[in-house]
């Protein structure tokens, strides 16, 4: 895929820009003039959010209704183009036709953004390392993000259920419901990541053996709870109701 032209309206501090890209392009300029804000509008094409984590609402020009963004690219043979509109929320069209989500852009747009952000990925704690793997995933899996959404919103509802319980408004009988639905939906997000870190493992050796001469090897595994290792899809699930089940009265007692 090549993004050949991008034409932007209203986002951030770029009033009006119509650039017309090469095979390898460079951002230049001072301080404060838009370069990341450009990187970050391309990169909401993918169907991601912002990858500086600002909500939709903050990306619209103060003072403006909306923004409008638009890239003409070619994918295969094929010449394409998007369009994202962003108010509260973003809307999107490829070639013309509506889509059902800004999201679904995903599917047809692919792209990987480092910045300087990303070093929170060594320096701060696992749900960075997690979030990076997931943003990956959500571009080259089908349906992961679904499972994310699905997983989050089971852990929400057990929270709130949680809280109940802790109040005497609900029986602790009722949370096998949502242990089920949360370890179903951990297990096969334990499962991708897993896999995903794998494939990951040779070439990052590879190149980081070259970098340093074969002078140190580099590894990487995926750590949790417990030991993953190969386990499959439902042993994980197993695993992870256990775990649930052993610490329901710990979490319903920090829920009082």
């Amino acid at each position: 895929m090549k993004i050949e032209r991008m034409g932007i309206d209203a986002y951030r501090n770029l009033e009006h820009l119509v650039l017309d890209f090469d095979d390898v392009n460079v951002i230049y300029g001072e301080n404060a003039q838009g370069k990341t804000n450009l990187i970050e509008a391309v990169y909401l094409f993918t169907g991601a959010k912002s990858f500086r984590g600002a909500r939709d609402s903050e990306l619209v020009q103060f003072g403006k209704e909306q923004a409008q963004l638009q890239i003409h690219f070619v994918s295969g043979d094929r010449p394409q183009t998007a369009m994202l509109q962003i108010k509260k929320r973003r809307s999107a069209t490829l070639n013309g036709i509506a889509k059902t989500s800004a999201a679904a852009l995903g599917e047809e747009i692919k792209a990987v953004v480092f910045s300087p952000a990303h070093l929170t990925m060594i320096k701060d704690g696992p749900a960075e390392r997690r979030k990076f793997l997931d943003l990956a995933l959500c571009q080259i899996r089908t349906g992961y993000k679904k499972l994310l959404s699905d997983y989050n919103r089971s852990l929400a509802q057990r929270n709130m259920l949680l809280r109940d319980i802790a109040a005497g408004k609900m029986s602790a009988d009722t949370l096998f419901i949502w242990d089920g639905n949360l370890a179903r939906a951990g297990a096969k997000i334990i499962y991708q990541r897993r896999v995903y870190v794998a494939a990951l493992e040779e070439p990052l050796s590879r190149i980081h053996t070259g970098l340093s001469g074969g002078r140190e090897q580099i590894g990487a595994q995926l750590q949790g709870a417990f030991d993953y290792g190969d386990l499959a899809v439902e042993e994980l699930e197993r695993r992870l109701l256990s775990l649930l089940e052993s610490a329901r009265s710990e979490d319903i007692y920090h829920r009082a």
